[in-house]
């Protein structure tokens, strides 16, 4: 981004050389009239309205748009498996916060958050940073290992190992599953034995554009429902309101209300 006192001149997309030291935090405050500039901004290259596109458009007519710099730490996060790293920078903030139960003979190791109602039983083992909602009911012997994120009233059932994961609220994960470097979605069901394998430097497709992870398992949408003894190959992505019968390996990316068997 490249200003004059305060004053935005232009906005360069991932520019091949170094024109500032500013970025564009995304962080906007805009008056109504944004929503008629919108109208008047040409599609992107990939269909979209960019409103970075909308910015350059406003500033090209002479209105005034202004920046405020900040000093504070500040991550792109684009595309969905972006958030992980996102989140573990955030449970490097956090201290250790125990509302919840934990029996005896659980192991809690680091800064952990367990959130009121919650219970940690017998035989879990979890190494922070990482953080568990309200209303939970965790193993017993489950391991939860660092940059781990799990929502609200999320259930996980005995034998489940999570590694740098966000798991969303109102989630059922079934015993003996293996969730690593993935994002799951709210309100979804999945059965015992689910594994997601994981993948490093992956290439992504989505609407035809190749985008690039340096490590992901996988990201579900919301509302799912996976049987039991169901595998994710590295990568590959399901959406909302999808249906997965038990015993499937998923090799491609599901579109959404789909039944897989």
């Amino acid at each position: 981004m490249i200003s004059e006192n305060n004053r935005v001149k232009k906005i360069l997309e991932k520019p091949k050389e170094v024109v500032s030291h500013l970025v564009n935090a995304g962080i906007y405050l805009f008056s109504k009239e944004v929503f008629d500039e919108i109208e008047q901004t040409p599609l992107s290259e990939t269909g979209e309205y960019a409103i970075t596109d909308t910015i350059q458009q406003m500033i090209g007519k002479g209105k005034s748009v202004y920046m405020v710099e900040s000093e504070s730490m500040w991550l792109d996060a684009v595309h969905s498996w972006d958030f992980l790293k996102a989140n573990a920078v955030m449970l490097e903030q956090r201290k250790k916060e125990l509302k919840g139960t934990v029996e005896n003979g659980a192991v809690i190791k680091g800064n952990v958050v367990v959130g009121e109602n919650s219970i940690v039983r017998g035989g879990c083992y979890i190494i922070g940073p990482v953080a568990i909602g309200k209303n939970c009911d965790i193993g017993p012997n489950t391991v939860i290992l660092p940059s781990t994120s799990i929502g609200d009233n999320t259930s996980i059932d005995s034998s489940v190992e999570v590694i740098n994961s966000i798991i969303m609220n109102d989630v059922r994960v079934g015993s003996n599953s293996y969730i690593s470097n993935s994002i799951i979605g709210s309100n979804n069901i999945i059965g015992p034995h689910f594994s997601t394998e994981v993948g490093r430097n992956l290439m992504i497709e989505m609407k035809g554009i190749l985008h690039h992870a340096d490590l992901l398992g996988t990201v579900t949408g919301d509302d799912n429902n996976i049987a039991n003894r169901v595998l994710i190959k590295a990568g590959k992505l399901i959406a909302n309101n999808c249906n997965i019968e038990a015993g499937v390996t998923v090799h491609r990316d599901i579109p959404p209300a789909s039944i897989v068997v």
